[in-house]
């Protein structure tokens, strides 16, 4: 992935002017309505932020928090200015404009979101969904699918994309699967069973809804947060390849294992999931399972980094916990972030600014149709980029790069 900011470059190469976008307001969390003031109560003690940007009516678009330092950015460009002047820094001025903040005028009027980002130009590798390998194609083609739907709110749209690459439902995996106890057989669970036995020696059981789930007896809690490396063998191997998973993970101390229940589970993507503690366990766990899983079939896992076996084998960084995340989102794992981050480009890339400048000469280039489907999935791409995902790989730079 480049070091640059391609976005600043090419717009400081088209002398281009910007200035905080003409649709939103900056709103002190201490003038809000009532209702808006408890709703969002929680954050106003917070002392390092400042309050919200909202879109001003007609225009459509998201409330979004700011902390002091954006507010300040945001109030000092009120008046428009080259981009050279502006005082933002590339990195500062791309998450700017990909958020909906800023506006850039490149000659012909100033325009917004989406329609920005293709103004730019921005369609090239840095941007691409393309990618190489089975689990990049498959990310292509869930965005694809996502950005072609009908319009949806952001949180339909996640569940959407979370859900692509699910298996069929056909009436003999139901048969298969909806037995617990046929189920707990095949993969080695039942009582005397060697698989079971193995886990029991170094791991305790877990209660978790929708999943069997172990954890390391003394190893911190790394279900929620950390590495987790994705095992995504298709429905009719994935007992056998839970076999051969559960016996590496007893015998290297992995720290927790999990396996979907039932139909649901058997046949999601990411339907056994191992948490670790570092980049280098996640390899020398890919090492052991590669050579264990050869002539396993590979379902996949869409949004996620492949490491072997056609995609059999991936992997995923759950971000930190957002205290500042949006409500509906909740506590999010890696492929949860990744959609609800990918969801909102795509709903943004739709809405935002629809409405502005009608009879006001403002925005102008907004409200002229909808966005093509390829343009709000490649902006959608572009503003993963900059929370710090390889579009191209879906490999995550390094923990500490998600946003907290």
């Amino acid at each position: 992935m480049a070091s640059f900011a391609p976005l600043w470059a090419r717009a400081a190469a088209r002398d281009a002017c910007v200035r905080v976008a003409a649709h939103r307001r900056l709103v002190a969390f201490d003038e809000l309505d009532g209702s808006e003031r408890a709703a969002l109560a929680e954050f106003a003690e917070r002392p390092e932020l400042f309050g919200v940007s909202m879109p001003r009516p007609p225009a459509r678009g998201s409330i979004q928090l700011l902390d002091r330092t954006t507010a300040a950015r945001l109030v000092a460009l009120a008046e428009a200015a080259p981009i050279g002047c502006s005082g933002l820094a590339p990195e500062v001025f791309e998450h700017l404009l990909l958020h909906g903040l800023i506006e850039i005028d490149l000659g012909g009027g100033f325009l917004l979101g989406a329609r920005a980002h293709a103004a730019l130009g921005a369609d090239d590798a840095e941007t691409s969904a393309d990618g190489r390998g089975a689990l990049a194609s498959l990310a292509r083609d869930a965005l694809r699918y996502g950005a072609a739907l009908p319009p949806l709110d952001a949180r339909a749209l996640a569940r959407r994309l979370y859900a692509f690459h699910t298996a069929p439902r056909l009436p003999e995996w139901r048969r298969r699967f909806d037995d617990a106890q046929r189920y707990r057989a095949e993969l080695g669970l039942q009582a005397g069973q060697e698989t079971g036995a193995l886990l029991a020696e170094g791991h305790e059981a877990l209660e978790v809804p929708g999943w069997w789930s172990w954890s390391l007896r003394g190893a911190e809690d790394l279900t929620s947060t950390g590495h987790k490396v994705y095992v995504s063998p298709a429905p009719d191997d994935l007992p056998a390849a839970f076999r051969e998973v559960a016996a590496v993970v007893a015998r290297l101390g992995v720290p927790a294992l999990k396996i979907g229940r039932g139909e649901h589970g058997a046949l999601r993507p990411d339907k056994i999931v191992l948490h670790l503690s570092s980049r280098r366990a996640v390899e020398e766990l890919c090492d052991e399972l590669a050579s264990r899983l050869v002539g396993a079939r590979p379902q996949g896992v869409p949004f996620s980094e492949e490491l072997a076996l056609d995609g059999l084998l991936s992997h995923g960084v759950d971000p930190p916990v957002d205290e500042a995340a949006v409500a509906w989102r909740g506590l999010e794992s890696w492929r949860a972030w990744i959609c609800n981050e990918l969801a909102s480009g795509l709903v943004a890339a739709r809405t935002e600014g629809e409405g502005e400048g009608e009879g006001e000469g403002e925005g102008e280039g907004e409200g002229e149709g909808a966005v093509a489907a390829d343009v709000a999935a490649r902006f959608a791409l572009d503003r993963l980029r900059v929370q710090g995902v390889d579009p191209v790989t879906w490999a995550p730079r390094t923990p500490e790069a998600l946003p907290s």
